[in-house]
Order: structure tokens, then C-alpha cells, then sequence
């Protein structure tokens, strides 16, 4: 899972001193940073300048350390920015995996320069050598091998046709004239999200308009738009300074395919304050706290005997589901963990002891712990199970007469992910390396572990996005791949899944 984003304005942009791409772009890459914390990258490029396309920064670490206050001065003349949070799902090199992309084209004595933001996964086999074992790479190669004859759009499509799996792309192209486009695309079945938005500002009394690409919505968050929409499965979005123009293939494998959306953006990847897919305007943040409310009633319907004194959640992502827990039992929720936002995300294994792991990761309210007889600990979802079992592990080292009940407000996750997220192996989920439930609950260090049920998590979902389970990518929750799956090792993982079910 990564953060993308990209602006494009026109060269009026230049006469305004307080908007700057470069800065717009990089404020949008740190309101997606928790989609990516590995690596980061810039790319600018100016309208009519050949020379002004290039990488304005690229490397390991956080935005802010990665563009610092030295390279947007740097590139405060830039009229167009696409830019890259990487978080590592493919490849091995994590320098050299940094994106964006950047290609140049050559024809004779001409050339045309392009580059690429990307967020998901193919599902091909990758073959051959080229400068980075990411398959994001494989879109520049693809549109490298496409006639330069077509209209850009045609060129785009056309080097996506052959590729599968799920990508959000945002791409910066300088034509042979040194014309700058800024496109958007999501592949067909609309596996991860992508956002487009309009910022208005006034040169000489003529109102202009800037356009921006993002992720989610947050990512407009530090700078305001006034129109925001989403880019939707198999458009491609065309912005130079010929207009804004939309395109939808009615071509065979890319026109009227299912959308699959990742539902695990609701409960864990998107920003809590961003927009979700949904019928109607909707937050993360509804959609959590209502999980965490079927979660409890679903849980006290189970466990009518179980009572607790508190309801506390592991941070942060779990607060809206806690604060729906919390509601439903009508008991309060504590602040007793606190998150060590330095540590970066709990999803990677940390190296050293349990209690080392805790503290690097974590500070604990150990007075009100040793206080409390009996809580509900909230997660969003168990993939690993490394953070629940090394919390309550802690908790128990704190308190170890503490009854802890963890209630999770995502149903078990079963099958890897090929579509973008680091969980390609079955061996590394906790639902196939721990056992069932009983020996889940033995092994992550709690008395009592209940996930919330599928079917209650569907009808949560649909109620509040219109959406209902069909609409969704579920993966990760079923087993059931939307597409088809042909890299090998992939196929080799869904052997072994589909081993485990029998």
C-alpha cells in the first residue's frame, strides 16, 4: 500500500508566489504518510522546458526528511509535481525501489519524458532485467513499447491492456514539444482509490485553475480545494493545457468489469477523515465506529457472561472502533496505550525482545492498567497478530491478574493479498500460523479473542456505503480472487491456502 499524489498547473502559476507545486505535492505526500513510511519521492517538471524534468528528491525515510524545506526552495519555480510514499509490498532494494519512476523516450534526436506514481500489485509473472525489481516499473516499459503516433490517452491504455492486477497510477508526461500532462488512471476493477481536485487562485484578475491527484482525500487536507471527486475504475483522466478530459475504453478486458475496491480500506488504510467509496459522503471515521458497535453486540450476544470494566483500544487505528465498543457496552474507554508515532507502522516485524519491541513502539499508563480487573482490547483487524500479542503480552507483565478480552472489528484474515498489500504469504497470517481461534487466543496472550462476524461486517458495510459485499474486493477475508492470479509464487500461496481449507 503506498500514497500517490500529483499537481499540475498552468504556467500562470509561476506569478504567484504563494502557491508553489513542488510544496502543494509534498503537503499532500505527509497527509498520506501513514500509506507509506519506507521511502519517498519528488518529480518536477516546468511547461516548454525540457530541462526542467528531473528528480527533485528521492530516498529512504519520512516526507519531511526526504523533502526538506532545501529542495521545495529549490524547486519553487516548478509548474507541475508528481510524488511517491512508498510502502515496500514487491522487490528487494529498497533505494532502488523509490518512486517515482522517471523514463525517457528517445526518437532520433528528439526525446519525450515520463514518469509514474503507483499504488497496488500485478499479478503476472515478471520477467527480464530492468533498473528496479518493483513492478511499477513494468508501466514505463509498456508505454516505452506503445506507437508515439496515438493521442496520449490511447498511448496510456493501450501499455495497460497487456498488464494485470491493481494499480492507481498518476503519470507526468513532457511531450516532444516539452507540453506537460498530468494523468490519472485506476485499473478496471478499481482495486485501490485515487481522488482528483480542483484549486482555484486569481492571476491578474482571471481566475485559473490547478488540478491535484491523490490518494485520499486527506491528502487535500494542508491546502484546501474548492471541487473534489473520485477518479473512477478504468478512467483515464488527461489534464495539459488543453483542458480536463476523461476517457472510458469500451475496449474488450477493460470496458464493464466488476468493481472490487479493497474493503480493507474502510477499517484500516484509509486516513479516518477521509472520504470513502459510498453512495452518499462518508468518513472512515462513521464507518469504524460503527464496526465497533456491531463488534460489541455481536460479542455480548456470544459472551453474555463476560463483563468489563473498560474498553481500551490499540492505538491509533483502533480509536473509532473503540469509541463504537465503548458506546455499545456503555462502558468508558481508557487511554492507557499511547502510540510511539516515531516508530513508524506496526504492520513490519521490529527486531529485539517482546519488551523492547512494546516500548519502542509503545508507552503504557501502567498505574491505570494495574488498576483495571478486566477490559475489552479493540483492535481494527489481525493480520500477523504481532501488535495485539506483544500489547497484551505487556499488559499481562504489568498486571498479571488482568482479564483481557480482545474484540477485533474485522473478520479473520485467511488468504494472502496480491493486490497491494505486504501480506503475500499464508504462513505469515495468524489465523494459519497459530490455529484456530482457542490456540489464536492461547498464542497472541489473551483470555478471550472474537472477531467480528462476517456476515455482520457486510451488512455494517452496505448499510452505510450502499455497497453490499459483491461490490467489494474480500480477498483477504474469503479466499475469493477477483482476478485471475498467474505469477507463480502467487499461485504456489493460493496451493497452499486452499490446502489449509480442506
Amino acid at each position: 500500500m503506498c500514497g500517490i499524489v500529483g499537481s499540475w498547473f498552468p504556467s500562470a502559476v509561476g506569478r504567484v508566489k504563494s502557491i508553489n507545486p513542488a510544496e502543494f505535492t509534498s503537503l499532500m505526500l505527509a497527509g498520506l504518510q501513514h500509506r507509506g513510511h519506507h521511502a519517498a519521492g519528488l518529480v518536477v517538471a516546468r511547461h516548454g522546458d525540457k530541462e526542467s524534468f528531473h528528480d527533485a528528491a528521492r530516498g529512504v525515510g519520512l516526507v519531511f526528511d526526504v523533502l526538506t524545506e532545501e529542495v521545495i526552495r529549490r524547486e519553487r519555480h516548478c509548474h507541475c509535481a508528481l510524488g511517491h510514499n512508498l510502502y515496500q509490498t514487491c522487490g528487494h532494494n529498497l533505494q532502488r525501489n523509490v518512486q517515482p519512476f522517471l523514463n525517457i523516450i528517445a526518437d532520433g534526436t528528439e526525446q519525450e519524458q515520463i514518469a509514474v506514481s503507483h499504488n497496488g500489485n500485478l499479478t503476472q509473472n515478471q520477467e527480464g532485467a530492468r533498473p528496479s525489481d518493483s513492478d511499477s516499473w513494468c508501466f514505463l516499459e509498456s508505454f516505452a513499447r506503445v506507437s508515439n503516433e496515438l493521442p496520449l490517452h490511447l498511448r496510456i491504455l493501450n501499455s495497460l491492456r497487456p498488464l494485470s492486477g491493481a494499480y492507481a497510477l498518476v503519470y507526468l508526461h513532457q511531450d516532444k514539444q516539452g507540453k506537460c500532462s498530468l494523468v490519472c488512471v485506476r485499473d478496471p476493477n478499481g482495486f485501490r482509490p485515487l481522488y482528483l481536485a480542483e484549486y482555484h487562485f486569481i492571476v491578474r484578475g482571471k481566475k485559473r485553475i490547478g488540478y491535484l491527484a491523490g490518494s485520499e482525500t486527506r491528502a487535500f487536507d494542508r491546502i484546501g480545494v474548492d471541487k473534489c471527486r473520485e477518479v473512477q475504475p478504468g478512467e483515464i483522466v488527461v489534464i495539459n493545457d488543453n483542458g480536463v478530459r476523461s476517457f472510458q475504453s469500451t475496449a474488450k478486458g477493460w470496458a464493464n468489469q466488476p468493481e472490487k475496491p479493497c474493503v480493507f480500506e474502510l477499517p484500516y488504510f484509509a486516513g479516518v477523515n477521509s472520504q470513502v467509496r459510498s453512495k452518499e459522503p462518508l468518513e472512515a471515521l462513521e464507518v469504524r465506529e460503527a464496526l465497533g458497535v456491531r463488534t460489541a453486540i455481536e460479542f455480548c450476544e456470544c459472551h453474555p457472561d463476560i463483563k468489563v470494566e473498560a474498553v481500551v483500544e490499540v492505538p491509533d487505528s483502533s480509536r473509532p472502533q473503540a469509541s463504537g465498543v465503548s458506546k455499545a457496552l456503555g462502558i468508558a474507554r481508557r487511554d492507557v496505550i499511547f502510540r510511539n508515532h516515531g516508530a513508524g507502522r506496526t504492520f513490519t516485524e521490529l527486531q529485539g525482545s517482546i519488551v523492547e519491541k512494546i516500548l519502542r513502539k509503545f508507552g503504557f499508563s501502567v498505574s491505570r492498567i494495574r488498576s483495571l480487573k478486566s477490559i475489552a482490547l479493540v483492535d481494527d483487524s489481525i493480520v500477523r497478530g504481532n501488535t495485539l500479542r506483544e500489547v497484551a503480552a505487556y499488559i499481562k507483565k504489568i498486571n498479571p491478574h488482568i482479564q483481557i478480552h480482545a474484540l477485533i472489528a474485522y473478520p479473520p484474515v485467511i488468504c494472502p493479498c496480491f493486490f497491494g498489500i505486504a501480506m503475500s504469504t499464508v504462513k505469515e497470517l495468524a489465523r494459519h500460523k497459530y490455529g484456530d481461534i482457542g490456540e489464536m487466543a492461547r498464542k497472541l496472550n489473551v483470555d478471550t479473542l472474537f472477531f467480528i462476524s462476517y456476515e455482520g461486517f457486510f451488512q455494517t458495510i452496505e448499510s452505510l456505503t450502499g455497497y453490499p459485499e459483491s461490490g467489494w474486493c474480500t480477498a483477504c477475508i474469503s479466499g475469493s480472487m477477483p482476478i485471475e492470479v498467474v505469477r507463480r509464487q502467487y499461485q504456489e500461496e493460493l496451493v497452499k491456502f486452499s490446502l489449509l481449507q480442506k
